[in-house]
């Protein structure tokens, strides 16, 4: 049985969103050429109806078909899609106290699959839920048993540095584990009987596996199948009628649910919850169009069958993490000596405040192979029942740094390498992000693009390094030989609640604008991290133990205590 209609896009997870019902159609007995001329037909005998489809939302309609004729056993329920952006941050903090830590150069696009048949958290989820099709209720928060699929399809969005679409572990019951010691204190979730685990079930997709797979660049309008489930028999019977209804496999993609997790839908499954970062468009202009119309764009569907047997999928793997050019001591000194002109500088500027140089937290560890092992990796925190802020193996690491605050008159530097630059080709594109640390919301961001990898240069970091410096009218010392060789391979970034300040307005276009105390309001912890994504040639980040962690240059009396 399915529902189908077009799905909801909600701007907020308890908004109504309006719905725009689509013709339903029987799928012709000769199959897809027949149907496709059949439907194409029909939307001529209306110009005004002809003019609300193009190619792309036929083959979206042809796909959404497909799902209708999955054959005997399948129940097909639609659901909506959600769009979460930094001022959707209130509400999850309303709720969690937290935002999670997201990114603030990329939103997020997020599936409410249908709950209907789910327990649904009263403390926590509830608030979240959604009316869809059907008046059936959806939620980003979600529970799947073994006869269970998330089903997404997704027309591709115009070309960016990224999208990659990954589900987490959100939940599980803290008596699950009794006896095991974690490696760092666990966050209980508004469900005093829970733990937030917001780990990683396994790698995910990029859009660099899209590429892989589809054997062509997905960007600007390609169609394809993310399918969440821990069972291979659904996942084989799901590509086994898209062979059939004339559906390419290679535009599915599936994401197993491995053994480490509990599936069902009583309160003592784990529930979950699936993101698409979608970041650093080439046309932002484009990228509005794309997410206005988010509802015709992305489809989300719960799809069952309880005739198929249960085969779970074992446990899930991650990528090992390499990268393509070791970032070498030479290196690591240019980024010292650039560290201590920008601290010599900030400490005369702001006298009598001394300032200081310190290096960023790598929270992830890796094997000797660079498979991701410790800290924020989420098969990690599943285990131990921590949280793992919504990690994702698409970067090296979520490097940070910890701040008591930034005063309004003070002004704070980040100094990194950019492994996005063609020479050390590291990543595909990196940020520099600051958070309300209090309450774990991204609010501002500084990136750059490698062009080399992508296809476009965009972003604020590319020559930061070498102009800040000339802004600033600090001059390298004959002495300094690795930083004048490596300069081109540095950024520097200036943090300040007032980039006209006169420590840093000359040099403001390298800022990083807090606006005052409208993004973070006065004496409020700071976080900043930085973010690396995806190796080129590789389908993953970076091996964080081949690469560099950036520096912070501020006054001493904002970095908290040493332990």
């Amino acid at each position: 049985m399915i529902h189908h209609e077009w799905a909801r896009s909600t701007n907020g997870p308890t908004t109504e969103a309006k719905v725009t019902k689509a013709t339903a159609a029987v799928w012709p007995a000769l199959g897809f050429l027949l149907g496709l001329v059949l439907l194409t037909l029909a939307l001529s005998t209306s110009t005004a109806r002809a003019k609300e489809f193009d190619s792309t939302d036929l083959e979206l309609f042809r796909y959404s078909l497909w799902l209708k004729s999955l054959g005997p056993g399948f129940d097909v329920a639609q659901g909506n899609v959600f769009l979460m952006t930094n001022d959707q941050c209130p509400t999850f903090v309303s709720v969690f106290k937290s935002c999670f830590g997201q990114n603030p150069a990329a939103p997020y696009i997020v599936p409410q699959p249908p709950v209907g048949n789910s327990y649904v958290d009263p403390y926590y989820a509830t608030p979240f839920n959604t009316p869809g099709p059907h008046n059936q209720n959806t939620n980003i928060f979600y529970r799947l048993s073994d006869q269970e699929a998330l089903v997404t399809i997704v027309s591709y969005p115009p070309k960016a540095a990224y999208l990659g679409y990954v589900s987490y572990a959100f939940t599980r019951e803290s008596s699950e584990y009794v006896g095991i010691t974690p490696p760092r204190p666990p966050t209980v979730s508004p469900d005093s009987n829970r733990y937030e685990l917001f780990g990683s079930i396994g790698n995910g997709v990029n859009n660099v596996t899209v590429k892989n797979q589809l054997g062509f660049s997905p960007w600007n309008r390609a169609v394809v199948v993310y399918v969440t489930t821990s069972n291979t028999n659904l996942a084989a019977a799901i590509i086994k009628s898209a062979r059939k209804h004339f559906i390419d496999p290679k535009s599915i993609f599936v994401e197993p649910i491995g053994s480490n997790m509990h599936t069902g839908n009583d309160s003592s499954a784990d529930d979950m919850v699936t993101l698409m970062r979608y970041a650093i468009p080439k046309s932002t202009n484009a990228a509005d169009d794309w997410t206005s119309s988010l509802s015709r764009n992305v489809l989300v569907y719960k799809v069952s069958n309880t005739t198929l047997a249960v085969k779970r999928y074992g446990e899930i793997s991650y990528t090992p993490h390499i990268v393509n050019n070791p970032e070498t001591a030479s290196l690591q000194t240019a980024e010292q000596q650039l560290a201590s002109l920008l601290q010599g500088y900030l400490t005369q500027k702001q006298f009598p405040l001394q300032s200081e140089i310190q290096p960023f937290v790598v929270p992830t560890t890796v094997t000797a192979e660079g498979v991701p092992n410790g800290g924020l990796v989420g098969s990690v925190c599943i285990y131990y029942g921590v949280n793992c802020l919504g990690d994702s193996q698409d970067t090296n690491t979520y490097n940070f740094t910890n701040l008591r605050t930034i005063d309004p008159q003070e002004t704070a530097f980040v100094v990194g390498v950019n492994h996005a630059v063609p020479q050390l080709n590291n990543a595909r594109y990196v940020s520099v992000g600051v958070f309300n640390a209090a309450n774990e919301s991204g609010v501002a961001s500084a990136s750059q693009t490698n062009p080399q990898a992508i296809g476009f240069d965009s972003g604020s970091l590319d020559g930061s390094a070498k102009g800040i410096l000339k802004a600033l009218g600090i001059a390298i010392p004959p002495a300094y030989t690795a930083l004048k060789a490596n300069l081109s391979n540095l950024y520097a970034v200036a943090v300040a609640r007032n980039i006209n300040n006169s420590t840093i307005a000359p040099a403001a276009q390298y800022a990083i604008d807090l606006k005052g105390t409208s993004l973070i309001p006065l004496n409020t912890p700071i976080q900043i991290q930085g973010r690396a994504y995806i190796c080129p040639g590789t389908t993953a980040g970076g091996n964080v133990a081949f690469m560099l962690n950036p520096l912070i240059v501020v006054a001493r009396k904002d970095l908290p205590p040493s332990e």
